[in-house]
């Protein structure tokens, strides 16, 4: 694990991903050159006190704003670590999803983070079909598993998806497995 810095915003606990530490250091960095690059453009000729002070207290609030539009997507997901996991979903894990059965309770912790987020992040819409809370944890679970021995790794490139009643073919028409046989489909987002 990375260590903790002292610096404002910085809580590296356990479930705090190295790709969130990252994002904040570099956050910082960039903050810092782009403050410093707007105050040696703004910096006058003829510097008075007032003017400078003005200048300087601009800068800093700009950097503020630029730092916490560079990190809010780690404070959206810190939000999500700290809501409780409903037990309703907890118990749809324990019932149906063998591989959440199987893990350690640590390990169980951090699936079902993941799985918060999962649902938290991507929207699950049914196409002629409705979707409860039993499809959408089946769902996030199914996502989650491939990538459960890879930590940091996400679908950061699927926004949402579609569940239809039954089995498609490529046009997406429904039908019978004979008719059209595809019954799940990855695409690009």
């Amino acid at each position: 694990m990375v260590p903790s810095t002292d610096l404002p915003g910085f809580n590296q606990s356990k479930k705090a991903h190295p790709q969130e530490y990252l994002t904040r250091v570099l956050a910082i960095i960039f903050t810092g050159i782009v403050c410093f690059l707007i105050f040696a453009i703004l910096w006058p000729t003829q510097p008075s006190p007032l003017g400078i002070v003005i200048r300087l207290l601009g800068i800093a609030l700009g950097g503020v704003w630029l730092y916490r539009f560079l990190t809010r997507h780690i404070r959206q997901r810190g939000m999500i670590r700290q809501a409780p996991f409903p037990a309703a979903w907890e118990s749809i894990l324990e019932q149906k999803v063998p591989f959440y059965q199987a893990l350690s309770a640590p390990d169980q912790r951090r699936f079902r983070e993941e799985v918060h987020i999962f649902l938290r992040e991507k929207r699950i819409t049914g196409i002629n079909t409705s979707i409860d809370d039993t499809i959408r944890v089946l769902v996030a679970a199914s996502a989650i598993i491939p990538i459960f021995g890879f930590p940091g790794w996400e679908w950061e490139h699927i926004r949402e998806i579609l569940i239809y009643p039954t089995s498609f073919d490529e046009g997406y028409q429904m039908g019978s497995a004979q008719e059209h046989p595809i019954s799940g489909m990855v695409g690009t987002g």
